[in-house]
């Protein structure tokens, strides 16, 4: 069994906090304005789009017809791309979604298998996505990144082995051995 690394958590559980509005992403003509996005800030033509689970944040499983304009993306990966819309919250951080990018890079680096940030065609590895609010018209920024997609299940969703358990150890030993 491959174990593999992706981040889909706003990852801020020391701050718990009452929300009297979601903070997911909520973005008019989701679909229609996701794809112009792609194709504007990332080169991508976008073939199918799947929503994905996610928390708190927008994910999607994007597979691309092709890439224009986007000196960083070489071809177009045959399993396709990850976008991910954060959230309201993490997207007044910026320095903490600059550190989960750089994190994933020292662990691909550490040979884990990890998503793979795709920069924009401006060469940005985070991007602003805007739309009007739903509650009230006013436009609203969410900060989005491209990566590459690694296909897998959930964890919770399997029937778990023993060899499943005892890979996912080493993978846990190698992610902490990785993060020192």
């Amino acid at each position: 069994m491959r174990v593999s690394l992706f981040f889909l958590s706003n990852g801020n559980a020391s701050e718990p906090k009452i929300h009297t509005e979601s903070p997911r992403p909520r973005i008019l003509n989701e679909e229609t304005a996701v794809v112009k996005f792609l194709r504007e800030h990332y080169g991508i033509t976008v073939s199918k789009l799947t929503r994905l689970v996610g928390y708190v944040d927008l994910n999607y499983h994007v597979t691309a017809r092709d890439v224009q304009s986007n000196l960083y993306i070489d071809e177009v990966p045959g399993e396709g791309f990850f976008l991910k819309i954060s959230n309201s919250d993490d997207s007044k951080r910026p320095a903490f979604l600059s550190a989960v990018t750089a994190m994933m890079e020292h662990l691909r680096q550490k040979g884990l298998a990890c998503q793979k940030t795709v920069r924009s065609i401006s060469g940005h590895m985070i991007t602003q996505i805007s739309s009007p609010s739903c509650s009230s018209g006013r436009p609203v920024t969410y900060l989005a990144s491209v990566r590459t997609f690694l296909p897998g299940q959930v964890l919770a969703r399997t029937r778990l082995s023993p060899q499943m358990l005892y890979d996912l150890g080493a993978f846990t030993a190698h992610l902490t051995q990785s993060l020192q």
